[in-house]
């Protein structure tokens, strides 16, 4: 009886292995949100990271963490570090293309819990009623344990609602 258990569990082991090989190998997780605002008054809050603190969700998590700033105020070479608790973990943003009231890429280079070196992205759509898309959007790729995690985690249910929490503040800031 042991045997054939043992057997069988090694049998879904091997499949869930199998299965986990055929995922892609990057992930992307977007989220968007209609802001009555002039896009370039929400770029104001995407490019200059310091303002970022206004409206990050994960300031929430983790109001103690320490923060600190280097390279310019805003644009392209902007960088905000982070050290937070265990939820938070520790890592690098760096904004590395700034379109004027169109879009924000930024590099995020992860220490802790894990390291992880992947993309975000802002961008911003006007909309003929005056109003402004933002769409926020994290990708990278996907190792074999990153395969393995996204399916036992759900990268898209773990990292979704941030943006959604996040996007909701940065609606509320832009709209006053």
């Amino acid at each position: 009886m042991i045997p054939k258990l043992i057997i069988s569990l090694i049998i879904v082991l091997v499949g869930f292995l199998l299965y986990a090989s055929t995922r892609a190998n990057y992930f992307r997780v977007e989220r968007s949100v209609r802001i009555s605002a002039t896009p370039q008054k929400i770029f104001s809050f995407l490019n200059n990271l310091r303002k970022g603190t206004e409206w990050s969700p994960w300031m929430d998590i983790d109001p103690n963490m320490e923060i600190n700033f280097s390279g310019p105020e805003s644009g392209v070479g902007a960088t905000h570090e982070w050290s937070g608790n265990n939820k938070i973990g520790s890592g690098r943003m760096t904004i590395v293309e700034s379109m004027p009231d169109e879009k924000v890429v930024l590099t995020l280079d992860f220490f802790k819990p894990f390291k992880a070196h992947n993309m975000a992205e802002m961008v911003l759509h006007p909309n003929d009623d005056g109003t402004t898309t933002l769409t926020w959007a994290t990708y990278g790729p996907q190792s074999f344990i990153g395969k393995i995690m996204n399916l036992i985690f759900n990268c898209e249910k773990m990292i979704g609602p941030h943006f959604e929490r996040g996007l909701a503040k940065l609606k509320a800031l832009a709209e006053t």
